[in-house]
Protein backbone atom coordinates (compact mmCIF):
# COMPACT_ATOMS: atom_id res chain seq x y z
CA UNK A 1 0.00 0.00 0.00
CA UNK A 2 1.44 3.45 -0.03
CA UNK A 3 3.78 4.61 2.35
CA UNK A 4 3.47 1.87 3.96
CA UNK A 5 7.15 0.12 4.10
CA UNK A 6 7.61 -3.72 4.66
CA UNK A 7 10.24 -5.82 6.12
CA UNK A 8 11.65 -9.03 6.14
CA UNK A 9 14.19 -9.91 8.40
CA UNK A 10 15.57 -13.11 9.78
CA UNK A 11 14.29 -12.76 13.19
CA UNK A 12 10.69 -11.69 12.07
CA UNK A 13 8.35 -9.50 9.23
CA UNK A 14 8.44 -5.64 10.41
CA UNK A 15 6.17 -2.84 9.24
CA UNK A 16 7.53 0.54 9.25
CA UNK A 17 5.99 4.14 10.46
CA UNK A 18 7.40 7.04 8.53
CA UNK A 19 5.01 9.49 10.39
CA UNK A 20 6.32 7.94 13.97
CA UNK A 21 9.95 6.61 12.85
CA UNK A 22 8.28 3.68 14.41
CA UNK A 23 8.16 -0.10 14.03
CA UNK A 24 5.82 -2.74 14.57
CA UNK A 25 7.45 -6.04 14.68
CA UNK A 26 5.69 -9.76 13.91
CA UNK A 27 7.06 -12.98 14.70
CA UNK A 28 6.59 -16.73 14.94
CA UNK A 29 5.18 -17.86 18.14
CA UNK A 30 4.95 -21.61 18.38
CA UNK A 31 1.95 -21.36 21.11
CA UNK A 32 -0.41 -19.67 18.23
CA UNK A 33 -1.13 -21.31 14.07
CA UNK A 34 -2.34 -17.53 13.23
CA UNK A 35 1.33 -16.33 13.72
CA UNK A 36 3.76 -16.15 11.18
CA UNK A 37 5.37 -19.61 10.30
CA UNK A 38 9.02 -19.16 10.27
CA UNK A 39 11.15 -15.83 11.43
CA UNK A 40 13.48 -16.08 8.48
CA UNK A 41 11.21 -13.93 5.80
CA UNK A 42 12.50 -14.06 1.99
CA UNK A 43 9.83 -12.51 0.08
CA UNK A 44 7.33 -10.03 0.23
CA UNK A 45 4.18 -9.38 -2.28
CA UNK A 46 0.84 -7.09 -1.42
CA UNK A 47 -1.89 -9.32 -2.68
CA UNK A 48 -4.55 -6.38 -2.70
CA UNK A 49 -4.69 -3.51 0.45
CA UNK A 50 -4.14 -4.83 3.59
CA UNK A 51 -3.15 -8.17 2.20
CA UNK A 52 0.01 -9.68 1.77
CA UNK A 53 2.01 -12.83 0.89
CA UNK A 54 5.13 -13.44 2.71
CA UNK A 55 7.36 -16.13 1.80
CA UNK A 56 9.74 -18.19 4.27
CA UNK A 57 12.39 -20.41 4.59
CA UNK A 58 11.36 -23.64 5.84
CA UNK A 59 8.32 -22.11 7.00
CA UNK A 60 6.42 -22.01 3.59
CA UNK A 61 4.38 -19.39 2.59
CA UNK A 62 2.05 -17.19 4.78
CA UNK A 63 -1.20 -15.26 3.90
CA UNK A 64 -1.27 -11.58 6.28
CA UNK A 65 -4.63 -9.86 6.94
CA UNK A 66 -3.56 -6.54 8.15
CA UNK A 67 -6.93 -5.84 9.49
CA UNK A 68 -7.25 -8.94 11.68
CA UNK A 69 -3.21 -9.39 12.39
CA UNK A 70 -3.57 -13.22 11.34
CA UNK A 71 -1.39 -15.17 8.91
CA UNK A 72 -2.89 -18.11 7.62
CA UNK A 73 -0.23 -20.97 6.84
CA UNK A 74 0.31 -22.53 3.45
CA UNK A 75 3.15 -25.20 3.99
CA UNK A 76 4.23 -28.31 2.12
CA UNK A 77 2.38 -31.84 2.63
CA UNK A 78 4.31 -34.94 1.85
CA UNK A 79 0.68 -36.58 1.77
CA UNK A 80 -0.87 -34.04 -0.55
CA UNK A 81 0.38 -33.09 -4.04
CA UNK A 82 -1.59 -29.80 -4.41
CA UNK A 83 0.46 -28.58 -1.44
CA UNK A 84 3.33 -26.22 -1.83
CA UNK A 85 5.79 -28.35 -3.43
CA UNK A 86 8.33 -26.95 -0.50
CA UNK A 87 9.01 -25.08 3.16
CA UNK A 88 11.83 -23.22 1.59
CA UNK A 89 10.80 -20.12 -0.37
CA UNK A 90 12.80 -17.88 -2.22
CA UNK A 91 11.11 -16.13 -4.30
CA UNK A 92 7.18 -14.65 -4.96
CA UNK A 93 5.56 -12.22 -8.02
CA UNK A 94 2.08 -11.96 -9.13
CA UNK A 95 1.59 -11.71 -12.50
CA UNK A 96 -0.36 -9.27 -14.48
CA UNK A 97 -3.43 -11.05 -14.17
CA UNK A 98 -3.57 -11.89 -10.40
CA UNK A 99 -1.71 -15.08 -9.84
CA UNK A 100 0.51 -16.15 -7.68
CA UNK A 101 3.65 -17.53 -8.67
CA UNK A 102 6.09 -18.93 -5.86
CA UNK A 103 9.27 -19.79 -6.16
CA UNK A 104 10.95 -22.30 -4.09
CA UNK A 105 14.89 -23.16 -3.32
CA UNK A 106 14.78 -26.62 -3.83
CA UNK A 107 11.72 -28.10 -5.55
CA UNK A 108 10.93 -25.82 -8.33
CA UNK A 109 7.91 -23.68 -9.18
CA UNK A 110 4.55 -23.47 -8.00
CA UNK A 111 1.44 -21.38 -9.50
CA UNK A 112 -1.66 -20.82 -6.55
CA UNK A 113 -5.13 -21.92 -7.58
CA UNK A 114 -7.22 -19.49 -5.07
CA UNK A 115 -10.43 -20.83 -6.10
CA UNK A 116 -9.39 -24.90 -4.42
CA UNK A 117 -7.04 -22.77 -2.40
CA UNK A 118 -4.54 -25.52 -3.64
CA UNK A 119 -0.82 -25.54 -5.81
CA UNK A 120 -0.25 -26.39 -9.32
CA UNK A 121 4.36 -27.57 -9.45
CA UNK A 122 5.96 -27.03 -12.11
CA UNK A 123 9.75 -29.14 -11.48
CA UNK A 124 12.65 -30.06 -13.42
CA UNK A 125 12.00 -33.34 -14.97
CA UNK A 126 15.51 -35.13 -16.88
CA UNK A 127 13.47 -37.01 -18.73
CA UNK A 128 11.68 -33.64 -20.19
CA UNK A 129 13.87 -31.16 -22.03
CA UNK A 130 10.48 -28.64 -21.91
CA UNK A 131 10.59 -28.83 -18.13
CA UNK A 132 11.53 -26.45 -15.71
CA UNK A 133 15.67 -26.11 -16.25
CA UNK A 134 16.09 -26.61 -12.03
CA UNK A 135 14.81 -26.34 -9.23
CA UNK A 136 16.42 -23.62 -7.14
CA UNK A 137 14.15 -20.41 -8.47
CA UNK A 138 15.92 -17.75 -7.54
CA UNK A 139 13.48 -14.66 -9.16
CA UNK A 140 10.17 -14.65 -11.43
CA UNK A 141 9.24 -11.72 -13.39
CA UNK A 142 6.79 -11.07 -16.51
CA UNK A 143 7.31 -8.88 -19.06
CA UNK A 144 5.23 -6.45 -21.23
CA UNK A 145 4.34 -9.65 -23.72
CA UNK A 146 2.76 -11.61 -21.08
CA UNK A 147 5.58 -13.99 -20.88
CA UNK A 148 6.85 -15.16 -17.45
CA UNK A 149 11.12 -15.30 -16.77
CA UNK A 150 12.08 -17.54 -14.15
CA UNK A 151 15.44 -17.58 -12.95
CA UNK A 152 17.26 -20.84 -11.54
CA UNK A 153 20.94 -21.58 -10.53
CA UNK A 154 20.62 -23.68 -14.14
CA UNK A 155 19.83 -20.63 -16.68
CA UNK A 156 17.02 -19.28 -17.58
CA UNK A 157 13.47 -19.91 -18.48
CA UNK A 158 10.48 -18.73 -20.44
CA UNK A 159 6.92 -19.19 -19.53
CA UNK A 160 3.90 -18.06 -22.19
CA UNK A 161 1.26 -16.69 -19.96
CA UNK A 162 -1.12 -16.26 -23.08
CA UNK A 163 -1.04 -19.83 -23.89
CA UNK A 164 -2.00 -22.62 -21.84
CA UNK A 165 0.63 -23.79 -19.13
CA UNK A 166 1.98 -27.54 -18.65
CA UNK A 167 4.50 -29.09 -17.21
CA UNK A 168 6.55 -28.63 -20.62
CA UNK A 169 6.11 -25.25 -21.58
CA UNK A 170 9.43 -23.65 -20.40
CA UNK A 171 11.98 -22.56 -22.98
CA UNK A 172 15.25 -22.58 -21.55
CA UNK A 173 18.48 -19.57 -22.24
CA UNK A 174 21.68 -20.68 -20.70
CA UNK A 175 25.04 -20.06 -20.91
CA UNK A 176 26.90 -21.40 -24.11
CA UNK A 177 30.59 -21.49 -24.34
CA UNK A 178 32.17 -19.13 -27.19
CA UNK A 179 29.09 -17.43 -27.68
CA UNK A 180 28.88 -14.10 -26.07
CA UNK A 181 25.02 -13.34 -27.00
CA UNK A 182 24.25 -16.16 -24.99
CA UNK A 183 24.34 -15.73 -20.49
CA UNK A 184 26.96 -14.73 -19.25
CA UNK A 185 26.41 -17.70 -16.62
CA UNK A 186 23.92 -20.24 -15.55
CA UNK A 187 23.56 -19.62 -12.03
CA UNK A 188 20.87 -16.09 -11.69
CA UNK A 189 20.21 -14.41 -8.94
CA UNK A 190 18.30 -11.56 -10.17
CA UNK A 191 16.01 -10.49 -12.54
CA UNK A 192 13.94 -6.75 -13.31
CA UNK A 193 12.34 -5.23 -15.90
CA UNK A 194 12.69 -1.64 -16.90
CA UNK A 195 10.50 1.11 -17.73
CA UNK A 196 11.44 0.07 -21.52
CA UNK A 197 10.25 -3.25 -21.06
CA UNK A 198 14.14 -4.65 -21.48
CA UNK A 199 14.61 -7.42 -19.22
CA UNK A 200 17.70 -7.60 -16.78
CA UNK A 201 19.68 -10.54 -15.62
CA UNK A 202 22.22 -10.67 -12.86
CA UNK A 203 24.61 -13.53 -12.77
CA UNK A 204 27.66 -14.61 -10.59
CA UNK A 205 29.71 -13.96 -13.49
CA UNK A 206 28.01 -10.33 -14.44
CA UNK A 207 24.90 -8.79 -15.39
CA UNK A 208 23.01 -9.27 -19.15
CA UNK A 209 20.51 -7.46 -20.79
CA UNK A 210 17.46 -9.33 -23.17
CA UNK A 211 15.59 -6.61 -25.36
CA UNK A 212 11.67 -7.56 -25.78
CA UNK A 213 10.84 -9.75 -28.91
CA UNK A 214 14.76 -10.23 -29.34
Amino acid sequence: SVGTLWIGTDVGLNRYYPDTDGFISFRHDSASPNSLSNNTVTAIVENSPGEYWIGTDDGGLNHFNQSTGQFKRYQHNTNNPDSLSSNFIGSLYKDSKGTLWVGTGDSGLNRFNPQQQTFSRYQHNPADPGSLSANLVSDIVEDNQGVLWIGTDKGLNRLDLTKPVTKSSFTHFKHKIGDSNSLSANDIERLFKDSNGTLWIGTREGLNQLKPNS
